[in-house]
């Protein structure tokens, strides 16, 4: 009888191995908080070139060489924890959060079904669970997305499958020729959704706002009732709580009156504000929330 074949124990190399990169992160985190390095340096794409080896290479390196080279990239790239780094979507760091991908990678699963990946479903069930808690939808149902951009495109095609059920099989050759409704101040993407869901950027009918750069109700009426001129039917709006620019809140609650009275579908696009759902002093800033669909 052949013996088993014996595997090397690997435990030592991968403790030392990440603890190399650990202490790496470690200095890195420590030199950026405490402000004595620049937020970023001043390299052009040349440069950079030159410190870090970008293109693919035809033989592998050594752990010792990536990890110098780890070092430059590092070095080469914007500090986002720096005390003077400052960016409306994302600043500064959190260790727990950065465990968490760590961990993330290292189960290095899909979330496709729970039998891949069990505690993960449950967190994300869980979480999006007490997501609606916090948002008022009652019973609610949700998923995580990349960001903001595709959260929209998921909202109007939701909206167009309400407005008109056959269109997932049949497109919308022969229907009505849609309008969707958003502030002029809205984000880009959902000029984006309406042309990559095949409704055409014509569909997208721009609000005016007040001196606060916030969506006018009035002007909201005016518009839905152009469209209906125009042979369009009215199916979608979007409420902006966080403008790109001006950081302006739409009046949900005035607006979700209009959406009810025509019985249209009300999105709020949170992605830049949104978190104000969890605070108690600026929550008023999204009354009215838990009416959108």
């Amino acid at each position: 009888m052949k013996p088993l074949l014996k595997v090397p124990d690997r435990g030592e190399e991968i403790a030392s191995l990440l603890g190399a990169v650990a202490d790496l992160a470690a200095e890195y985190l420590a030199d950026s908080e405490s402000g004595a390095v620049p937020v970023r340096k001043p390299l052009t794409p040349d440069e950079i070139r030159q410190k870090i080896s970008i293109a693919p290479p035809c033989e592998g390196r050594s752990f010792g060489e990536l990890l110098d080279e780890l070092r430059e990239v590092l070095d080469a790239s914007v500090r986002t924890t720096h005390p003077r780094f400052a960016n409306q979507l994302f600043v500064g760091s959190d260790l727990t959060g950065m465990i968490g991908e760590w961990v993330t990678a290292l189960l290095d699963t899909t979330m496709a079904t729970y039998e891949m990946a069990p505690v993960a479903t449950v967190m994300e069930r869980d979480l999006i669970a007490k997501m609606c808690d916090l948002a008022g939808f009652e019973g609610g149902e949700g998923i995580f997305t990349p960001g903001g951009s595709i959260s929209n495109l998921m909202a109007v095609m939701a909206a167009r499958d309400r407005a008109y059920p056959d269109a997932r099989v049949d497109g919308m050759v022969g229907k009505a020729p849609p309008a969707i409704f958003t502030s002029t101040e809205a984000h880009y993407s959902l000029k984006r959704a309406a042309n990559i869901l095949g409704l055409g950027v014509g569909a997208v009918y721009g609000v005016d706002i007040d001196e606060q750069a916030r969506m006018r109700p009035e002007s909201l009426r005016e518009q839905i009732e152009a469209a209906r001129r125009d042979g369009r039917k009215p199916f979608f709006v979007c409420a902006t709580a966080g403008t790109t620019v001006a950081a302006a809140y739409d009046p949900i609650e005035a607006i979700a009156d209009i959406c009810e009275e025509h019985d249209l579908w009300l999105h709020v696009d949170g992605a830049y504000g949104g978190g104000v759902l969890l605070s108690k002093t600026h929550r008023h800033l999204i009354a009215g929330v838990e009416r959108a669909h």
